[in-house]
């Protein structure tokens, strides 16, 4: 939430990618630290570090890559950003589950070589601590950003516009539109919009008649968490675990390659399907599976056996792996995979590109600050308080109440939210202005 906040400060000040740039030694500060921790305190330091990069970089992402993009691959370009966190997602899975391996075998060859992995690892009571390793290798993606950010990415054109860099602004235009193409109608036109504008403080975007982009910006933020998708994601195991999935590791993997797949699909179709439409269409699937994962939970509180097949035929051995033989287990699985794939189509990648689409240029920053303030608070909120929820409500009350945000932000789409396929930024302006109340 921090980190939101000082990001959308500093967009203004010091430009989209210069902030870029800052986000890359906070990253690694916080793995180093991570990586070294010797205490609690160490790792809590870590975790922080990492926390406040997180949210900076969560807000000038979209923005950057808003007002980079052309149009027609504007939605495309956005949806990378939600693309590459459930990749980073799946990846920590997969080496996660590869731990017991890796430390088997690395035990197997200090035991020919001793001493040879004393730097590189920890041993402590029961085996190695090889989140080091995986701490380790999560500063390399930082590293990597920061050079192609310094080779192959401009600085923001409207940012340099607005900041009266003329001539900067037109080659980086240029070079993000191709050598043949002729900008100079689209600088021109973008000088007319950004005439006498400059960055604004919260404050002034309240009072400058924004609120409307705003509140829009916060409450599409919000619905995206209220709909528990980071409580599912944080409490995989435990959820699993109570459908008596098995092997351990199965269902998070699972999630995250349906996640990986699924926000593949919809980075594809973010442009020519449009905006309200994948939402619409994640948000039904969402409020489908949830019900009915939260009808499999509440079956098994009313006492019925977790082995329930309602009268089907058990399934065959092939398909008993993971499940139990006979099983009706798979109804948990199916109704998470569901819901994975219905979140990743829509709510996961869209909100992060509709969220700087819905500002202006001059509260942009301000806009994305607060509405990921907000994201965070939420995702803070929901899963924090999860395992309470699922103690008042049991977890069938839990999901159904998941379930009920989704169908807040059906309704919130279909009557509120304006479709911003295709259209530059100047032209969303003009119609969020033309259904403002007189």
């Amino acid at each position: 939430m921090f980190g939101a906040l000082f990001g959308g400060i500093l967009l203004g000040v010091f430009g989209r990618k210069t902030c870029l740039l800052t986000s890359v030694p906070l990253f690694m500060l916080g793995q180093l630290v991570v990586c070294v921790a010797t205490s609690p305190a160490m790792l809590y330091t870590g975790r922080l570090v990492l926390g406040i990069a997180t949210g900076f970089s969560s807000v000038t992402v979209p923005v950057y890559l808003s007002e980079v993009a052309h149009p027609p691959v504007r939605g495309i370009l956005g949806s990378c950003m939600q693309l590459m966190v459930v990749t980073g997602i799946f990846s920590a899975f997969v080496v996660g589950s590869l731990n017991l391996v890796a430390g088997t075998f690395q035990q197997d060859l200090d035991a020919h070589i001793p001493g040879l992995f004393c730097l590189a690892l920890t041993p402590c009571q029961g085996g190695w601590l090889p989140w080091r390793w995986l701490a380790a290798a999560s500063a390399t993606p930082p590293m990597l950003q920061f050079v192609m950010l310094l080779i192959a990415a401009p600085e923001s054109p409207r940012w340099l516009l607005a900041a009266g860099r003329e001539s900067e602004a037109l080659r980086a235009l240029q070079y993000l539109r191709g050598k043949n193409a002729n900008v100079a109608l689209e600088v021109r036109a973008l000088q007319r919009a950004q005439q006498g504008e400059r960055s604004m403080s919260v404050m002034e975007v309240m009072r400058g008649g924004l609120m409307c982009p705003l509140s829009m910006a916060v409450i599409v933020m919000v619905l995206q968490q209220a709909t528990g998708v980071n409580a599912i994601l944080f409490y995989a195991q435990n959820i699993f675990d109570k459908a008596k999935v098995t092997p351990p590791t199965l269902g998070p993997l699972l999630i995250a390659a349906v996640q990986v797949v699924a926000t593949g699909l919809a980075v594809s179709l973010a442009d020519r399907a449009g905006r309200k439409t994948l939402l619409a269409i994640s948000g039904l699937t969402m409020t489908i599976s949830l019900i009915t994962f939260g009808g499999y939970f509440h079956l098994q509180a009313a006492g019925h056996p977790a082995n329930l097949t309602f009268g089907l035929a058990a399934p065959s051995p092939s398909m008993a792996f993971g499940l139990g033989h006979g099983s009706f287990t798979w109804l948990a699985l199916c109704s998470m995979m569901t819901y994975i794939v219905g979140f990743s189509l829509g709510w996961g990648p869209l909100p992060w590109v509709i969220v700087v689409e819905l500002a202006p240029n001059a509260a942009r920053g301000v806009v994305g600050a607060v509405g990921t303030l907000f994201n965070w608070l939420t995702a803070f909120l929901v899963t924090k308080e999860f395992s309470d929820l699922t103690h008042a409500l049991g977890e069938a009350g839990t999901f159904w109440l998941f379930a009920g945000a989704c169908v807040a932000g059906l309704i919130f789409v279909a009557v509120v939210l304006p479709e911003t396929k295709g259209q530059s930024l100047e032209q969303i302006q003009a119609l969020i202005s033309s259904k403002k109340p007189q």
